[in-house]
């Protein structure tokens, strides 16, 4: 494997053995998850196919699931959408999502366990009548399984990014469709940088913004330009308000 490693990095195998011995991280990781083979297939191919079938599965998965993750909200009516939700719900769906990817039980548990404890131990901490109000909320996420789990890793992880590029995702065709992704990037987007703000100027912030792009048309990377250059303004404005 030594040979193989020696040309993929370019130095010769006396240096290799060198690094082995000096326990460097690049010989650790290359024999920890890639074998003989791997190395001999990338070195004639520039690709290991196993690994590009994985990453097509992957995309296959992000596709299906990003339509599916926007029309849970958009059900029946307008107002089914996350914006006109309570703002306890909606605070408690946007820290569930900061979260998401920071709890080190959550790839341990049936999806729907953890989403249901999470709920519980925010729950716990409202008046009843708040808690049994937020409950109402929960059948949107009736059907959403293991597959949906995978989809906000990996779409958290890009910020929401996934849900611009996806195949079959047109932004410029569905006013309502597109809103709410815009809704979604900068709720993330809000939460992930600014989560010591009180929940009532976070919710209002996050709504306030995406009513100021709804008629735009954004990418991903100049949505979140044009969050970087304004949010500033508005949090010192609406923290006279709220």
């Amino acid at each position: 494997m030594y040979k193989q490693i020696s040309a993929l990095i370019g130095n010769n195998e006396k240096t290799i053995y060198r690094w082995k011995k000096e326990n460097r991280l690049i010989i650790h990781l290359l024999e920890k998850y890639f074998t003989e083979e791997n190395l001999e297939e990338f070195l004639a191919t520039q690709k290991i196919e196993k690994f590009e079938k994985f990453k097509q599965i992957q995309n296959n998965v992000i596709n299906a699931n990003a339509n599916r993750y926007i029309n849970t909200f958009l059900q029946k009516t307008q107002a089914n959408t996350i914006k006109f939700a309570n703002p306890y719900f909606f605070d408690f769906y946007f820290s569930f999502l900061k979260d998401f990817n920071n709890v080190d039980n959550v790839s341990s548990k049936p999806f729907n366990i953890w989403l249901n404890e999470y709920f519980i131990e925010y729950a716990f901490k409202m008046d009843i009548s708040i808690a049994k109000t937020m409950s109402s909320y929960l059948y949107l996420f009736s059907d959403w399984d293991e597959l949906m789990s995978l989809f906000l890793s990996v779409s958290i992880e890009a910020r929401f990014k996934t849900l611009f590029e996806t195949d079959d995702f047109s932004l410029t065709g569905n006013q309502l469709k597109k809103e709410e992704v815009y809704l979604h990037t900068i709720g993330l987007y809000v939460y992930q940088n600014y989560s010591d703000l009180n929940m009532r100027l976070k919710v209002e912030l996050v709504k306030n913004l995406t009513d100021l792009v709804r008629d735009k048309f954004f990418t991903f990377e100049l949505l979140v330009e044009y969050l970087d250059q304004n949010i500033e303004k508005l949090i010192e404005a609406f923290k006279e308000i709220y």
